[in-house]
């Protein structure tokens, strides 16, 4: 490797490192906060029931979601220049892809999970110990199929600048790959994506104004009103918090893939200054494999219970 590109790489990552600290703050909140939720659903056994049985899987997604996007994210930024292994780059961005995938199609099952316990109906189908399972095969399979063209599109490829006359290596989009083909996968991923973030906002939304509804005929019944009332409003509460964070965490990231597949150059004709900032908010999305233990399972009276519990013991 050139001495002047290592330069030229030693500088950037220098610049970058505010953003290896944040991506190693989430590496220890997210494995810590996901690890008590697994830990505490297999040995109480809540994940029996049927409302709260996704919730260690999407933990355990969540949990290797953001070890592979936070740790990925810490070697791009020290090899932002000099990253020259091509089979590393096609693999992290494999597992990058299906354990965000993962995550967030448990999101999407446990809001449909929640609705249609909230609005139970004769149309509604018992989701018994079986189809859970399958579901989780389902959306395993369905994870594991969308991510296995990323090693096709994903490599080292070279990186210049031309201020300084320099040309180094980078774990990033291929330039030579079939750009139709590149250009229908990018389009899939981004319809997936835009699915899911309407799904979520419709589905809570829908969720909101049944609370709402529940929360004026509860005022109806005074002896149980003022309990109701709470339990409502921090359902309220919490599925306003899951819709808020996921799209504040996913549009920014859905818009710079935009950028990314409009420009093949993107990256390059960032400044230094200006990609520590870019970086940051293209991997917010890791912020809300974080946040679903707090809201799934610690504003959970029933899990936090039995979580003094297995820590008195």
């Amino acid at each position: 490797m050139n001495a002047s590109v290592l330069v030229w790489n030693e500088g950037i990552a220098m610049k970058l490192l505010p953003n290896n600290l944040i991506l190693i703050v989430y590496m220890i909140i997210g494995f810590c906060g996901n690890g008590f939720v697994i830990f505490t659903y297999l040995c109480s056994k809540l994940w029996q029931e049927e409302e709260r049985y996704f919730i260690p899987y999407l933990s355990a997604a969540d949990l290797f979601a953001c070890l592979v996007c936070a740790s990925f994210g810490i070697i791009l930024n020290l090899n932002q220049v000099t990253f020259d292994d091509p089979v590393l780059c096609k693999t992290w961005w494999f597992f990058a892809g299906f354990t965000t995938l993962l995550s967030t199609f448990y999101l999407v099952v446990i809001a449909f999970q929640r609705l249609r316990k909230l609005c139970p109906s004769e149309r509604n189908v018992a989701m018994d110990l079986s189809r859970r399972r399958l579901t989780v095969i389902f959306l395993a399979a369905g994870s594991l199929l969308l991510s296995l063209p990323m090693p096709y599109f994903y490599g080292s490829v070279p990186f210049s600048d031309v201020r300084r006359n320099l040309t180094g290596q980078r774990c990033s989009r291929l330039y030579d790959v079939n750009r139709t083909f590149s250009l229908m996968y990018g389009s899939v991923l981004v319809v997936v994506a835009l699915t899911i973030i309407t799904s979520l906002s419709v589905v809570y939304f829908k969720i909101g104004y049944v609370v709402s509804v529940q929360l004026k005929n509860l005022k109806r019944n005074s002896s149980s009103a003022t309990r109701n009332k709470n339990i409502v409003i921090k359902l309220s509460l919490m599925f306003m918090l899951i819709t808020v964070i996921f799209l504040i965490c996913y549009i920014p990231k859905v818009t710079i893939m935009l950028l990314e597949a409009n420009s093949p150059m993107f990256w390059e004709e960032l400044s230094d200054d200006t990609r520590p900032f870019v970086l940051f908010i293209y991997r917010m999305f890791i912020i809300n494999n974080i946040a679903n233990p707090f809201i799934y399972a610690f504003l959970d009276k029933a899990f936090l219970s039995n979580l003094k519990t297995l820590l008195c013991c």
